[in-house]
């Protein structure tokens, strides 16, 4: 259930197809293809909810008017347990959520199915729906975005066959499913890849498409590589599939981008030798990711944003005792937000943004959730006094809390908290 690069040591074994290498042995790829960054941002809606989100309808209530000083809220109470691998997208209007949760019924063996709902500035949240269809697999780590009038949703089944694949539903903004469960099949040199794809992260692309970020088993490579795959209105696939850098030998896992003008940014965690995790960051028309930091097992991959052009990202660095930090892609520029934090998440606005991040506890669990505002001149950082986020029990670090931009000073978190299998999907409007 955890998207982190320590999972890699028993997918590995996972069968990964029968593709097949180049004819002249170099790795497919070379960068991100032109006609998949067509258009890569959406008019409708930024995931930050900046300036490009969409504007609310006219004469409603802006979110800083709405929003009231409260506590945190869960997100679905009384609902299923084990409410886990929280995500969110923010459209102008609606905050959209997916979460995980345990399958109806009694006993030992349940798996997980994905949901998703919806909520206003004012809290007023939206009953869950259940994404996906079929019952059977074990459906975890639910990621969304949202195009005009489309919702799509992406995930992982695991089907207890060694293999994990992932599944693209469609739905309208009131969350009625259009069609059924979409199974992804990616392709290399023109051939489906039928081995392990997992680690989805959906982003809205084009006139009413979206883009697909994830990562798969290629045979050819014999390890884990980071894949784009475009899709049309309805999740269904849309041309071949892109391997932006292909390194033989290095699992690249946990990935992430961010659409800027008409480029695409990229940035995962790469593992050229068991143990030696790094974070990398691809920018356009580069022929070769390039190293950031090296990353702390389990950190998950850089977070990216956008600060009036420049690419910023939010890693977690070391081993026992991780720091987490800001580093402004391209200026070289970076700045310590906390020297005992894991696990961040950053969200950008005009002239700075926020990082969200866990501290203190051992293994597995985080003892409290604290969030930093920051602002970027353009040539260095100035960070902003840290702001405790409540927390009622322990918050499970693989299942990473997120954070959005709303408006103006306002952001929302969400994490899960709790203890196995209670755990709880709870949110919170910060002003930061």
């Amino acid at each position: 259930m955890c998207r982190a690069p320590l999972l890699l040591l028993a997918v590995l074994a996972f069968a990964c197809g029968d593709d097949d290498a180049p004819p002249d042995g170099s790795s497919d790829g070379g960068g991100v293809d032109a006609e998949v960054l067509d258009g890569a941002v959406a008019d409708a809606g930024r995931l930050d909810g900046g300036e490009d989100a969409g504007a609310p309808d006219a004469g409603a209530p802006s979110c800083s008017e709405l929003l009231a000083p409260r506590a945190p809220f869960a997100i679905a109470p009384g609902f299923r347990g084990t409410q886990i691998h929280p995500a969110v997208v923010f459209d102008g209007e609606r905050l959209w959520v997916t979460f995980t949760a345990v399958e109806e019924g009694e006993g030992e063996g349940r798996g997980f199915d994905v949901f998703v709902l919806s909520l206003d500035c004012a809290g007023e949240v939206s009953a869950p729906v259940q994404v996906n269809a079929a019952v059977e697999p074990n459906d975890i780590d639910g990621t969304v975005a949202v195009h005009g009038e489309r919702v799509l949703v992406a995930w992982q089944a695991d089907e207890g066959t060694g293999t994990i694949g992932t599944v693209v539903r469609a739905f309208d903004r009131s969350l009625a499913p259009i069609g059924g469960d979409r199974p992804l099949t990616t392709t290399r040199l023109g051939e489906p890849v039928l081995g392990t794809t997992w680690m989805p992260e959906l982003h809205p692309r084009g006139e009413d498409g979206f883009l697909l970020v994830g990562s798969r088993g290629v045979e050819a490579l014999s390890t884990f590589q980071v894949f784009l795959q475009a899709l049309d209105a309805d999740g269904e696939a849309s041309g071949e599939t892109v391997e932006p850098a292909s390194v033989e030998g290095a699992a690249q896992s946990t990935p992430t981008m961010l659409a800027l003008g008409d480029e695409l940014h990229l940035a995962w965690v790469q593992e050229p030798q068991m143990g030696n995790a790094q974070g990398v960051y691809l920018a356009p028309g580069a022929e070769a990711p390039a190293p950031i930091a090296p990353m702390a097992v389990g950190s998950g991959a850089p977070s990216l944003g956008a600060v009036d052009g420049d690419v910023v990202a939010a890693i977690d660095v070391g081993a026992s005792r991780r720091e987490v930090r800001l580093v402004a892609l391209g200026a070289g520029e970076e700045a310590r937000v906390d020297r005992d934090g894991k696990a961040p998440w950053l969200a950008t606005r005009e002239g700075g943004g926020a990082v969200l991040y866990l501290r203190g506890g051992t293994g597995f669990f985080a003892e409290s959730l604290h969030a930093r505002p920051f602002d970027w001149d353009g040539e260095s950082f100035a960070v902003g006094s840290e702001v405790d986020v409540p927390v009622g029990d322990s918050v499970p670090i693989p299942y990473r809390p997120a954070l959005v931009h709303v408006e103006g000073d306002v952001y929302f978190a969400i994490w899960s908290e709790g203890t196995s299998p209670d755990f709880e999907v709870r949110a919170a409007f910060l002003a930061l």
